[in-house]
This record gives C-alpha cells, sequence and structure tokens, in this order.
C-alpha cells in the first residue's frame, strides 16, 4: 500500500429527562487506499442510538441499536494505463 488516507466527522448526541437517556451518535467517513497500480475510495457510515432507564431502585435497562452502512467504490483505476477497473 502506497497510502491510505482517511477523514470525516464524529458527532454524538445525549438527551436525559428523569430516568430516560437517549444517545445517538453518527460516524461518517470517507477512505482512500492507494498502491502502485490501482486507486480505491470509498464513503462510509457507522450510527449507533442507545434507550435508557434508569428505574427507583437504582437498576438501568437499555436497548441498543446498530448501523453500518457503506457505499460502493467510486473509482479503482489502473495507474499504469489510466484504465478504470
Amino acid at each position: 500500500t502506497k497510502a491510505d488516507i482517511q477523514y470525516g466527522v464524529d458527532n454524538t448526541l445525549k438527551y436525559s429527562l428523569g430516568g430516560f437517556s437517549v444517545v445517538g451518535n453518527l460516524n461518517a467517513y470517507h477512505f482512500m487506499i492507494q498502491s502502485v497500480n490501482q486507486q480505491n475510495e470509498m464513503f462510509t457510515y457507522r450510527s449507533k442510538l442507545t434507550l435508557s432507564y434508569r428505574f427507583p431502585s437504582n437498576i438501568m435497562a437499555q436497548i441498543t441499536a446498530n448501523s453500518d452502512g457503506k457505499s460502493e467504490s467510486t473509482a479503482r483505476i489502473c495507474k499504469c494505463c489510466r484504465v478504470e477497473l
């Protein structure tokens, strides 16, 4: 691998009301991998939502959902002849 370049954004939001708590997280990023003969880049994301409730007896119940997504590669280009693979 000649280069591995990644950049993106990570956002977290938390909201609490009484015994309820909601936490949401979104991580979206773009990465590019370059080798001697080809280049590949992709945009992808990960998201997470957590719902929590704290009972009066200080016991907590929690539900969590996750989602991973990815897009198709934007380009695979042979550097020696500049032909898309």
